[in-house]
Formats: structure tokens, C-alpha cells, sequence
């Protein structure tokens, strides 16, 4: 059985500042039950646009190291993410924006915060024709650098979507 749960909230501060600007809370939660075997696919992995800016798409997720030593990412039966933006005109005629955000997410088994990750950086959202466009530039916090072999983070500065907002 799987749960996956979104909050949102968005707050306009025009009224409170003088400008447009957007202040925006988005958090997600995600929980496996299981009652028997399941497909690494169904198992949730986090990283990226999604869920924590700063890694790579679906590249945090709890590892197993085999008999020969390879190790192998399997996904979490639990996650949790949150981000914080703030979003200001860059050129209003254009419907641009620029974004700035913080993200931090958490993913294991037995317990929710067997990995811990955050990000941070700043984007362009762009109400285009053809539907919405983001470009994001993020930096990585609590970077697994790779002491244990084969569990280094892989960590991403730049995404990119288009259509629906996450």
C-alpha cells in the first residue's frame, strides 16, 4: 500500500511589502507499506526538482552492498521533503520570475531520517506560451562525500522542467 501525501501553502506579500512577491511552503510525504515482497521500482528515491534540489533526480535512496561488494541503491519505504521559496518579478511583461528556495528531505526504512539531505540555490520560472518553464541552479548541503565506498552523493547544480509545477 502506498500514501503519498502533498501540503501547500502560498502566501502573496504584496500587502505586507509594497511589491509582488510570492512566499511559498511545500512539503511532501510519502509512505510503502508492505505485507510482502516489492519491486525496487515501487520503492521511493528522492533527489532533484521533486524533492531535494542539489542531487541528482532520484539519487538519495538507502543502499545494499552485495556479496561482491557492489552496492546498489534500493529506495526507501519512507520520505519526507520540504521547501521553502520565495518568488519575485524579474520581468513582469514576460510572466518571469526568479525563485530562490531551500529544500530538505529525509528517506529510510526503519526510521524516516536514515538520510538526511538538504539544498539551496535560485531559479528562473518562466510562464511561457507553451506552459511553464523552470531552470534551477542549486548547491548541496550535508553531502555525503564518499567515505564509505560506492555511497557518495551525486550531486547536480542545475535542472530543468517544463509543463506542470512540482
Amino acid at each position: 500500500m502506498k500514501s503519498r501525501t502533498n501540503f501547500g501553502k502560498y502566501l502573496g506579500l504584496e500587502k505586507y511589502i509594497g511589491f509582488d512577491a510570492i512566499f511559498r511552503y511545500k512539503a511532501k510525504l510519502n509512505i510503502l507499506i508492505s505485507n510482502g515482497y516489492i519491486p525496487l521500482a515501487e520503492n521511493f528515491y528522492m533527489g532533484g526538482i521533486g524533492s531535494v534540489r542539489g542531487y541528482q533526480a532520484f539519487s538519495l535512496s538507502p543502499v545494499v552492498t552485495d556479496d561482491n561488494g557492489v552496492v546498489r541503491r534500493v529506495g526507501g519505504q519512507k520520505t519526507f521533503s520540504n521547501s521553502l521559496e520565495l518568488s519575485v518579478p524579474l520581468i513582469p511583461k514576460a510572466k518571469m520570475r526568479i525563485v530562490f528556495f531551500a529544500d530538505w528531505g529525509f528517506i529510510g526504512d526503519d526510521s524516516i531520517t536514515d538520510i538526511s539531505r538538504g539544498g539551496y540555490g535560485a531559479g528562473l520560472e518562466w510562464f511561457s506560451p507553451v506552459g511553464p518553464i523552470q531552470l534551477m541552479f542549486s548547491s548541496p548541503l550535508n553531502v555525503n562525500d564518499g567515505n564509505i565506498p560506492g555511497q557518495a552523493d551525486t550531486v547536480s547544480s542545475f535542472d530543468f522542467t517544463m509543463g506542470q509545477r512540482f
